[in-house]
């Protein structure tokens, strides 16, 4: 589908599921449940976003899907994760990086520390194939 839409040819999970996000899911050409998409992991933007998804549907992913009502509830709290997952990702990057250690702090509170992760939040995003890489990467062999 990629290919299709822009003739694009990523090489890695992150720049196909980036591809997916601009070319596909932006464009609005991936079908429902494929077109889910966060596109911040600010916090505040992941529960505005899931808010929206979300409705008055308070299934999770706790009891197993009967209905196709708890089946979105299902895939509302599996985009919710992976946002989570993702944000948990980013903040271990930022913790990483030489612009987080001249602040001299241990965590986000302090604001400059909160605006410096949340300039990295609001790069990021979640899509069918960040989820797909999430839970492929999850599973154990047996």
């Amino acid at each position: 589908m990629i290919a299709a839409a822009s003739g694009a040819n990523p090489d890695t999970h992150a720049s196909t599921a980036r591809v997916w996000q601009s070319d596909i899911v932006q464009d609005n050409l991936a079908a429902s449940p494929f077109s889910l998409f966060l596109s911040s992991l600010v916090p505040s933007d992941v529960e505005s976003q899931i808010g929206v998804y979300r409705g008055t549907n308070q299934h999770d992913l706790n009891v197993y899907a009967t209905s196709e009502e708890e089946a979105w509830g299902a895939i509302v709290s599996y985009l919710n994760g992976t946002a989570d997952y993702e944000k948990w990702r980013t903040e271990e990057r930022v913790r990483d990086s030489r612009e987080y250690a001249q602040l001299n702090v241990n965590d986000f509170r302090k604001k400059a520390a909160r605006e410096l992760r949340d300039r990295h939040l609001s790069r990021g995003f979640v899509n069918f194939l960040v989820q797909s890489f999430r839970y492929r990467g999850s599973r154990r062999p047996r």
